[in-house]
């Protein structure tokens, strides 16, 4: 099995508006991911290939005006294909 993983992101924060925000974008290629398939009543090993591709971000936001108050947003967007 091979894979190739790429990931890039970034954190930063922004004190001035309470604004804290990260974020991220990823990429994998799997060649020969073992997966286990039943086929007439007998187990069967392959080798799939695998492509994974998603990125993610939150954000965190103390409204100035009310320190007491929190937001918390995030977002998660994966795509995947299993071929041969």
């Amino acid at each position: 099995m091979t894979i190739d993983a790429l990931e890039v992101g970034f954190k930063s924060e922004f004190p001035d508006s309470g604004v804290r925000l990260n974020a991220s974008a990823y990429a994998y290629e799997i060649e020969g991911y073992h997966t286990t398939t039943i086929i007439n009543k007998t187990s069967v090993n392959q080798g799939v290939d695998v492509d994974i591709q998603g990125l993610e971000a939150d954000v965190l936001w103390i409204p100035q005006n009310n320190p007491n108050w929190t937001v918390n947003l995030g977002y998660s967007f994966t795509q995947s294909e299993i071929g041969n």
